[in-house]
């Protein structure tokens, strides 16, 4: 229990609870747009309009939408200066640690990090089948990604037989990102999904942000994307803002779904808020992990004893041992601040999140939650087992080194552990 191993994403437990720890299960992200010298009476903004991204992960362009529609509620109708990203929250290394393991990775899965973000920094390649002509498929973006991700259909064939191989491929240009898309679905297959990162979020969010303007009739005479930091001392006004689903709902779904995106922006927020109390600046990948360090170390794990290199347990992140995951979890439990929050971010045996399949008996459904990881020669599950409030049990199984064929059985060690474990706690 003692030997440092690799977490795979059982790394999201110690991410979360420092998370909950540190900011506070009310947390939000808040996104403001300012403007220069805004003229209510003309609905003249005379300068730039300057939006202050903080990293919310989980702003929509329906989000964006919104926050226009503010403006117009405001009166804004013209800026006569240009769109004016400040991106000062976080420093401007949008790869986390490990991340260049894999360097050619296109997947939305490996998303960059940015202070200013929209739909997770990613799109989503929809491929729908003709299924009645068996002609060429229809292909789109989801969402629709303005002028910053470019579509190139190269043309996919309904197969009424044979199996589904379609191909995207990433072409990164100075100031947009081309898909290609190619290959052939078959019928009985309907519809296929794909989706890839977007390398530059702020050219992304800056493209939807003027579309969403000029939908909204607000002109703006600007044609440049500039990357500033408001000054301290800029005179400027508040037009609109939003602010990001609470803390608590977003380690939720984080946990339960092992998103790494989620994973990595809560890490670095937690550093750009450590640099806040300590003075200001953007955050680095340093300042976050700092944060994870020390609530490993106050949960009694001694310092030095195990190794996080970022948030997500994404490729080889994490040396750390069973037995310091354990105290974490108990640690958390019993800090009535962050415990229900830490519980309810890990998915539901038989119930929701990546243990919907396990757990599903009568007898034990709704009794185990989790957290599970995978890599190619890793699989591992951590969480709590409990047959009511009062004797819970935190449990881990970490395996390494998983010789091919065997994830099956590593699964059922674990589930081998859980349960026993639920045995034990049951009165």
């Amino acid at each position: 229990a003692d030997r440092p191993v690799n977490l795979a994403s059982v790394q999201k437990v110690l991410t979360t609870a420092a998370a909950l720890r540190s900011l506070g299960p009310g947390f939000r992200w808040r996104t403001t747009v300012y403007g220069e010298e805004f003229d209510p009476a003309t609905g003249t903004v005379d300068g730039d309009l300057i939006v202050r991204g903080r990293g919310d992960p989980t702003l929509t362009e329906a989000d964006l939408a919104a926050l226009v529609r503010d403006l117009r509620w405001r009166g804004v109708e013209t800026v006569t200066g240009d769109l004016v990203f400040d991106g000062s929250y976080f420093d401007e290394v949008d790869e986390p640690p490990r991340y260049a393991d894999q360097p050619k990775e296109r997947a939305g899965f490996r998303a960059s990090i940015a202070a200013a973000s929209l739909e997770r920094n990613a799109v989503t390649v929809v491929v729908v089948a003709d299924r009645v002509g068996l002609g060429l498929a229809t292909i789109t973006l989801d969402p629709p990604a303005g002028d910053y991700v470019r579509l190139v259909d190269e043309g996919v064939v309904t197969v009424a037989t044979g199996r589904t191989r379609i191909a995207v491929a990433t072409k990164v240009e100075r100031d947009h990102l081309e898909l290609k898309v190619s290959g052939q679905i078959a019928a009985a297959d309907a519809v296929w999904f794909g989706r890839r990162r977007v390398d530059d979020p702020t050219a992304q969010f800056g493209a939807a942000l003027r579309a969403a303007l000029a939908d909204a009739g607000v002109r703006v005479r600007g044609r440049k994307l500039v990357r500033r930091a408001l000054a301290p001392t800029a005179r400027v006004t508040i037009l609109a803002e939003h602010d990001s689903p609470p803390l608590a709902d977003v380690v939720r779904a984080m946990a339960k779904s092992s998103d790494n995106y989620l994973a990595e922006t809560v890490l670095k927020t937690m550093g750009a808020e450590a640099r806040a109390a300590a003075g200001g600046g953007p955050a680095t990948w340093a300042d976050g992990l700092a944060v994870v360090h020390q609530t490993l170390v106050d949960a009694g794990v001694a310092a030095g004893s195990f190794r996080v290199e970022n948030g997500s347990g994404l490729y080889d992140a994490s040396s750390v041992s069973a037995a310091a995951v354990g105290q974490v979890l108990a640690a958390g439990w019993r800090d009535f601040r962050i415990g229900p929050e830490l519980a309810s971010a890990l998915a539901i045996g038989g119930v929701d999140g990546t243990l919907r399949r396990r757990f599903g008996g009568p007898d034990v459904r709704g009794r185990i939650r989790g957290k599970t990881g995978t890599l190619a020669a890793v699989s591992s599950l951590a969480g709590f087992a409990a047959a009511d409030g009062l004797r819970p049990l935190a449990f881990v199984v970490l395996v390494n080194d998983l010789p091919g064929g065997t994830r099956a059985d590593a699964k059922r060690l674990q589930d081998t552990v859980a349960m026993v474990a639920l045995a034990y706690a049951t009165p």
